[in-house]
């Protein structure tokens, strides 16, 4: 699916032992492919829990309000 969304809500924190960033869109209109829901939440390797910080090489930022365009596969 490809899609361009607005960045509505950023959150890191820990999950086990790996720390992650849940990135939630605002779908603004989808370009390739279906998606009948207006937000989807999005999971990337990386983030800051309040104790330590974890950068993962490749892994892109988002910051809210931000639009972008995100091709997804599985």
């Amino acid at each position: 699916m490809v899609f361009e969304g607005t960045v509505t809500r950023v959150e890191s924190g820990r999950q086990g032992k790996e720390i992650a960033t849940f990135v939630t869109f605002k779908v603004m209109e989808v370009i390739k492919g279906r998606y009948d829901g207006r937000l989807i939440v999005l999971k990337f390797q990386g983030g800051d829990d309040g104790e330590y910080g974890l950068r993962v090489h490749g892994m892109p930022e988002f910051k809210r309000g931000e639009k972008n365009i995100l091709c997804l596969s599985s």
